[in-house]
């Protein structure tokens, strides 16, 4: 996507344009405002001339959004657009996340516009996020849902802890933790597939990878499956995990089990259209061959060995308990 950025359109409602526009106005060192009264040609220019070191801001409504980057189309620039929503969850994203650059949850117009700075100055930039803007993200539905309230003590950094979920699949059945049964067995050689507490909302410039946790992994637990997340995908993430130890492994309801880091890109890409995009369901994930897949055919052939190396043991036994009582009768009639 074309990053020839000459400005930031914010579209905001109404009744928060003022605030906005105060903020704005009094950072002269970050901000430099467009007023709104210039035509969508003079915005434009103004906005192109502006020194290298500010942020040219426009505050407008969406239809004057779409006017301002049509004109500045025609030129072969282009605007960096941020909507900010009073609420924001799938369905807006879904219907208009093609529309923005950004798509945030207001907070406070001085939270807010910190972030927006970050927006710009970060721009043209990649590299990993580092825990404080992990944390501004986080507190705008970027990243992480649902409130960043229930997250504190999570952040690592430059990571995120994400939380065991409530629903899994083993054993070819879906369950579902709760308080009065918060366990998750995995027996030795075995596999789940396990959902996360939180839903990922990644912009369309950040992906993420994640893995299993040191702790599990030092336990014998790996994850089978991919472990990047692509920019604009937004939904529960669910993970494969297989027990190579020789012991049972318990997971509980809520605990870290996974470790997310995040990454931003040089630019804007193309957003993720998958058909896992803004699910919260397990089923979607299970494959319709899951009982017929290697994994349960190496534990079906797993278990066999079990019943006959046991079966082996048994006769192995009596023929040895035969024996022995046998050398003691003739012991004792000699």
């Amino acid at each position: 996507m074309d990053m020839n950025y000459i400005g930031i359109i914010l579209v905001v409602s109404d009744n928060e344009k003022a605030a906005y526009i105060q903020e704005i106005l009094s950072k002269p060192q970050e901000f430099c405002l467009i007023p709104s009264g210039l035509s969508a040609s003079d915005a434009v220019k103004k906005a192109a001339g502006e020194k290298a070191n500010v942020c040219p801001c426009i505050v407008a409504s969406a239809a004057e959004k779409e006017t301002l980057c049509k004109k500045a189309e025609e030129s072969g620039r282009s605007f960096m657009t941020i909507r900010i929503a009073t609420a924001l969850n799938m369905r807006v994203l879904d219907t208009e996340g093609s529309l923005y650059t950004y798509i945030i949850k207001g907070r406070t117009a001085k939270e807010t516009t910190a972030l927006i700075s970050d927006f710009w100055a970060f721009r043209a930039t990649g590299g990993m996020l580092s825990k404080r803007l992990i944390s501004s993200y986080i507190g705008h539905k970027l990243l992480i849902w649902p409130d960043y309230s229930e997250y504190n003590g999570k952040i690592s950094p430059s990571s995120y802890d994400l939380s065991l979920g409530d629903d899994y699949y083993y054993g070819g059945k879906i369950y579902t933790l709760c308080e009065k049964q918060p366990f998750l067995k995995i027996d030795p050689y075995d596999y789940a597939i396990v959902s996360s507490a939180e839903t990922v909302n990644m912009p369309k410039d950040i992906s993420g990878r994640f893995d299993v946790s040191v702790s599990l992994f030092c336990q014998g637990v790996i994850l089978s499956n991919g472990t990047q997340i692509d920019p604009g995908f937004c939904g529960k993430l669910f993970c494969l995990l297989f027990n190579t130890s020789n012991k049972p492994i318990y997971l509980k309801r809520g605990d870290h089990f996974v470790t997310l880091e995040f990454c931003k890109l040089l630019e804007v890409t193309e957003p993720y259209h998958g058909k896992y995009n803004y699910k919260t369901s397990i089923v979607p994930y299970i494959p319709a061959n899951a009982l017929h897949g290697a994994i349960n055919e190496l534990k079906q052939d797993l278990d066999a060995i079990k019943k006959e190396n046991s079966m082996l043991q048994s006769i192995f036994l009596g023929t040895l308990t035969l024996i022995i009582t046998l050398i003691a009768l003739l012991v004792t009639i000699r």
